[in-house]
């Protein structure tokens, strides 16, 4: 289970050069809802090691001013687990340079059948739902939409990640394993970004924006 760490390990020199390069917002997939198939004794280590590297990196997130934010579903995560995350959230509040967003228990799925039933318990009719009303269900309503997906790995398919927001991304796949994705791995894949043409069902040649 070596490669845990090593990936916690290289978020931070990665956050800081996507906050150099302009990005606004990274979100990271760690843990998703359909995790909890692997073996037991690999999720209980896991459960524990997130609640040891989020309250070791909450120093370097506020010095750096990124502000963190988790989103998923936390019923079935362990109390210690869950009060660490609240804990990173309250002290990152301030942070203004760079939004990292953590899913950790998350499904695409889940969270728009989640939205749904909140909008459902709500008592939302039909006539006043529209694309804004519905964001405002997501779990973290604030979240803009993708510009660019990475994913890599060498795996070419987005498993159940942010659907709702990735409705225009640009995908990215790589053959880099994610414990050995570094810096220049990253400035290929925002430099490939830089060439493509987003249309967002417009004209060719619409100019391209910084990812976030």
């Amino acid at each position: 289970m070596a490669g845990y760490p090593a990936g916690i390990d290289a978020l931070p020199s990665l956050m800081e050069v996507a906050a150099r390069a302009g990005v606004q917002v990274v979100t990271l997939h760690l843990f998703s809802t359909e995790n909890w198939k692997r073996p037991e004794d690999e999720v209980a280590y896991l459960m524990s090691f997130f609640t040891e590297a989020f309250r070791a990196k909450v120093p370097a997130a506020v010095e750096n001013g990124y502000r963190v934010r988790f989103i998923g579903r936390n019923g079935r995560l362990p109390p210690e687990l869950v009060q660490a995350m609240s804990e990173v959230e309250d002290l990152t509040r301030e942070g203004h340079r760079l939004s990292v967003y953590v899913a950790l228990n998350y499904g695409g799925q889940a969270e728009i059948l989640d939205a749904a039933r909140r909008i459902a318990e709500d008592g939302v009719s039909p006539q006043e739902l529209d694309k804004m009303t519905f964001s405002r269900y997501l779990y973290a309503p604030e979240m803009p939409e993708v510009d660019l997906f990475v994913r890599p790995g060498g795996e070419l398919r987005t498993s159940n990640f942010l659907p709702w927001h990735m409705a225009f991304a640009e995908l990215y796949f790589t053959d880099v394993l994610w414990p050995d994705f570094s810096v220049p791995d990253l400035l290929d894949a925002l430099e490939a970004y830089t060439r493509r043409s987003r249309r967002l069902g417009g004209l060719e040649g619409s100019e391209s924006d910084t990812p976030g």
